[in-house]
């Protein structure tokens, strides 16, 4: 009897495979975790000031566990505990890619910090090298800061002059093992929420205007976009606006051209 693996679920070559593979695939889709734009709604109306259940019905993806801001979070792994006791003094850096309609290839370079989860500086090329991230890490550091560790990757572009420069500053070097880009998960999570969020929407005609919809996403990311991990507030720290009024009415703000919204209160006039 023959076996075969499609996207990780097995099944065999015989009359009962599409039994299987049924069984199977009912079990892989509920263990699907529940859309992104479901939970950011959730979040988004307690940012509102409106009441939320424990649980949120959904008629498609069943009921969707939601907590509100200030609430206690869920236990977290032993092996974080460490990266969290020390996340207001840790930076981390990274590159990622970014193609045009022209196949040019651009890369977009950007610092975070771990407590916040704020941007401190941000800039594209498509000719980095180590003299190109040094002007941009003295931009991003101007003067010495509450910061005391750097996390980045081995990067033949952060070189020498690059640890010279983070040892002057006061920045501990913590790079990451070959291939394990988990170690820096802080800088590879917002490169995804990037991409999903705003680049995989966009065909980029050129630098300018990747330059220009990054600066749009960053301020989206700082003053609109809530995170779980800062108990859903903002890294700018959005306050909770309450309903005034019973009138009032949930008026929606479009962002990054109307790929995502802020909701608000407003009087009916």
């Amino acid at each position: 009897m023959k076996w075969k693996c499609t996207f990780g679920l097995c099944s065999r070559e015989s009359v009962t495979a599409p039994v299987l593979w049924a069984e199977r695939l009912s079990g892989f889709l509920v263990r699907r975790p529940y859309p992104d734009g479901l939970k950011r709604s959730s979040s988004s109306s307690i940012a509102c000031g409106m009441q939320s259940r424990n649980e949120t019905a959904s008629p498609q993806h069943g009921s969707v566990p939601t907590r509100e801001r200030g609430a206690s979070p869920a236990p977290v792994p032993v092996g974080s505990t460490r990266k969290d006791n020390h996340r207001e003094v840790l930076v981390a850096f990274d590159f990622f890619t970014v193609p045009t309609i022209t196949l040019r290839l651009l890369y977009c370079f950007f610092v975070i910090e771990h407590s916040r989860r704020r941007i401190l500086h941000f800039n594209v090329t498509c000719h980095p090298n180590a003299e190109w991230v040094l002007q941009q890490l003295r931009e991003a550091f101007p003067e010495a800061g509450p910061y005391r560790y750097a996390i980045f990757d081995l990067d033949s572009k952060f070189d020498s002059s690059v640890n010279a420069f983070l040892r002057a500053t006061g920045l501990h070097r913590k790079r990451t093992s070959v291939q394990a880009p988990w170690q820096n998960g802080l800088a590879e999570r917002w490169i995804g929420s990037c991409r999903r969020e705003i680049l995989d929407h966009v065909i980029l005609l050129k630098e300018e205007h990747l330059r220009r919809l990054m600066r749009d996403y960053v301020r989206y990311h700082h003053e609109d976009r809530i995170h779980d991990s800062l108990e859903k507030d903002t890294p700018n720290r959005r306050p909770v606006e309450h309903r005034p009024t019973p009138t009032s009415t949930l008026i929606a703000s479009a962002r990054l051209g109307g790929l995502h919204h802020r909701y608000a209160w407003r009087e009916v006039a």
